[in-house]
């Protein structure tokens, strides 16, 4: 008599215990992979900008000539680069969040007034310091720069602690202002100035000179030239004593999101002048 052969297979529980690991398991990686990919996306938006800000400082040690960019370098004389943050807006979708940059030019002549000790901002002045925005016959020279993934740049808490340390239940704000990296006119030393309350809007008005409608054959000076007259009148918005500090945030949803802080020197005389400082520092002003 042939023995009848039992066939054994999966019973329905145990093909529902494996789905449910396979799916746990599944999941896991999936939220891995995502995780390490928003972490190497927030790597890459810091080091892209501080590679921004030392390819601007570059430019400044070594500039390009303006012959080269169609003006007259008897005349002109580069002393630096202008970076503009905020005039996208504060309610602007972050992809369209540019940062704006210009050649800054002034008198190529040095009057005999400016010195290696006169005040920094006042030599700026009293040299015309503009943008270069170039005219109908001359390129300009203002150019953008999009953070990568999104990034956003912020600023500093303002608030401190008794140790001097930022507070972090401070709500940072939106990065904003202008910050120039120049060169003085009388020693040749290189430094930062940030005037935190003054965005030149060098990305729609740069070079523009509109009429005055009460006496149309009159000229209105153009933001190129609202440099040199803020540098003039209003000196006291402009700060060059202290370094500037950009926070990179890293997820644009939440308030409580870390923060890299990338420092640019107030004086340097290479790209070093750019650093990235450690999160856990307490010289971290983005903590």
């Amino acid at each position: 008599m042939r023995r009848k052969t039992e066939k054994k297979g999966f019973t329905i529980l145990e093909v529902m215990l494996f789905l449910a690991i396979t799916g746990l398991m599944l999941i896991g990686v999936i939220g891995g992979t995502y995780s390490a990919i928003v972490s190497q996306r927030y790597t890459d938006s810091v080091r892209s900008f501080a590679e921004f800000l030392r390819q601007t400082y570059a430019e400044v040690i070594s500039p390009e000539t303006l012959k080269e960019q169609g003006g007259n370098d008897k005349q002109l004389a580069i002393y630096g680069k202008a970076i503009v943050f905020g005039l996208d807006g504060e309610n602007t979708d972050t992809k369209s969040q540019y940062i704006y940059t210009a050649t800054l030019v002034g008198n190529a002549t040095i009057p005999s007034s400016v010195s290696a000790s006169t005040d920094f901002v006042s030599s700026l002045g009293e040299v015309n310091l503009q943008f270069y925005c170039g005219d109908d016959n001359h390129a300009s020279t203002v150019a953008s720069y999009l953070p990568l993934w999104e990034a956003k740049i912020m600023e500093p808490a303002k608030t401190t602690n008794s140790n001097g340390i930022p507070d972090p239940g401070k709500r940072k704000e939106t990065f904003k202002g202008t910050v120039l990296i120049a060169r003085s006119p009388g020693s040749g030393a290189i430094h930062t100035v940030y005037a935190p309350e003054l965005m030149f809007n060098i990305k729609n008005q740069c070079g523009m000179h509109d009429s005055d409608p009460r006496d149309p054959t009159a000229k209105v000076d153009g933001t190129d030239k609202n440099l040199t007259k803020a540098l003039k009148e209003n000196k006291t918005k402009f700060e060059y004593t202290k370094a500037v500090d950009f926070c990179i945030k890293e997820d644009q949803t939440s308030d409580e999101s870390r923060m890299r802080d990338i420092r640019l020197a107030a004086d340097g005389r290479n790209t070093s002048a750019v650093s990235l400082v450690d999160m856990d520092s307490e010289e971290s002003k983005c903590r």
